[in-house]
């Protein structure tokens, strides 16, 4: 079992890490404080940059630098998607059609009338981002939605000795990452909360071919690359860890346990909702962003797949109009802001991993009494000491 383990604890030396961790890039819950406790727990932390300025991406990253230990390395996680090209071919057809369909939420919430052409206009892109990215100088960066980044972007960090990690969620994926260059890459298995990473999949596929569980989808990957795989999804206590690790992964990247940690930005009732929902009422859906991913089902949700945002074929011609990512995150994100602060999660988007039972009581069960006085959440490095129990304990024993 220990020779099983060997390859992920030579990744740890290789990336000056103690544990196999890997904090999730998870836009609006990660903070710079859980990227900081993670990295000084000795997992790899990451910091979501898709939607950060120049600025905020400097200035971050900058921050959990000067509070990692020295040669603890930082992954800034990006998105492989043009902005650039979605800012010069905007449909305004489709922006106008989605906005129709959501005023009943925005007539519900008192929602503000607003213009989501000009909000679509300040999305920062990743050629603006650039140049903040290599002022930070990270040992690591990531993507999701693609196979590459711009090439010139890609050389650049290349020549600087920084990593690439993309993100495949079937084999083929995987294989196409492996050519364009990736040193690793994060293999997201069907139980991932949150975006899908899936790049191959054309607008009439159904999204069910392109989920493919762990326990399939790991050593599927681990045999068809010669890089290192990271495993992603479902990952939710020390079990999920040890079993990625003992199918060939030489490290896990965690999202949803991490949603457990006080550093983490969860609001209270989300909090409420991890540690009461049930394993079944998260689904894959588009109706939150535009692209697929896993969260709670609720009533935002309901109200646009009753209006075929997840059909795949688009049969109604005024389907067709829909836009996608990040177009509808964009139209969508005064509608959360809202509803948040109006205690209204159902309608706001929640993502969550299938894992989140799994951690809910993995890491949570040691503390306070489950009856009246467990904690909804603990601190971040003691998320990354529950998460390697068993792998520690397996490595030592040999």
């Amino acid at each position: 079992m220990r020779k099983l383990l060997e390859p992920a604890f030579q990744y740890c030396v290789k990336q000056k890490i103690t544990s196999p961790i890997l904090l999730a890039p998870m836009a609006g819950v990660g903070t710079i404080e859980l990227a900081v406790a993670v990295g000084q727990a000795g997992g790899l932390p990451s910091l979501p940059c898709a939607f950060l300025t120049p600025a905020e991406i400097r200035t971050q990253g900058k921050h959990v630098q000067k509070n990692l230990q020295k040669g603890c390395p930082l992954n800034l996680n990006v998105f492989a998607s043009s902005t650039a090209r979605l800012r010069e071919n905007l449909d305004y057809n489709a922006i106008r059609e989605a906005y129709r369909v959501l005023k009943p939420i925005r007539e519900t919430l008192k929602v503000s009338e607003y213009d989501p052409v000009e909000k679509l206009k300040l999305l920062p892109t990743l050629e603006e981002q650039f140049p903040a990215i290599l002022d930070v100088s990270p040992q690591i960066v990531s993507w999701t939605f693609g196979e590459a980044l711009p090439s010139d972007i890609m050389l650049e960090f290349r020549k600087r000795g920084i990593q690439l990690i993309g993100t495949a969620t079937t084999v083929t994926e995987a294989c196409k990452l492996e050519a364009a260059g990736c040193d690793a890459i994060v293999c997201q298995s069907s139980e991932a909360g949150a975006h899908r990473g899936t790049f191959l999949k054309k607008p009439s596929d159904d999204i069910q071919e392109h989920l493919i569980g762990g326990i399939a989808l790991i050593p599927a990957c681990v045999d068809a690359i010669s890089v290192p795989v990271i495993a992603s999804g479902g990952i939710g206590d020390a079990r999920g860890v040890l079993a990625a690790l003992t199918l060939g992964a030489v490290a896990v990247q965690v999202g949803t346990a991490f949603m457990f940690s006080i550093e983490a930005n969860v609001h209270s009732l989300a909090r409420k909702a991890l540690a009461s929902g049930k394993q079944h009422e998260t689904i894959v859906t588009r109706a939150f962003t535009g692209r697929y991913g896993r969260g709670f089902r609720n009533s935002l949700s309901d109200h646009l797949r009753k209006h075929g945002i997840d059909t795949p074929q688009f049969p109604d011609v005024k389907l067709k109009t829909f836009p996608g990512h990040p177009v509808l995150q964009v139209l969508i994100a005064p509608i959360k802001t809202a509803a948040l602060a109006q205690d209204r999660l159902d309608l706001s988007p929640l993502w969550v991993g299938q894992g989140f039972v799994t951690s809910r009581e993995g890491l949570l069960h040691h503390v306070g009494d489950a009856e009246h006085n467990r904690p909804m959440s603990i601190p971040a490095a003691s998320v990354v000491a529950q998460l390697m129990t068993l792998v520690d304990r397996v490595y030592k024993d040999g």
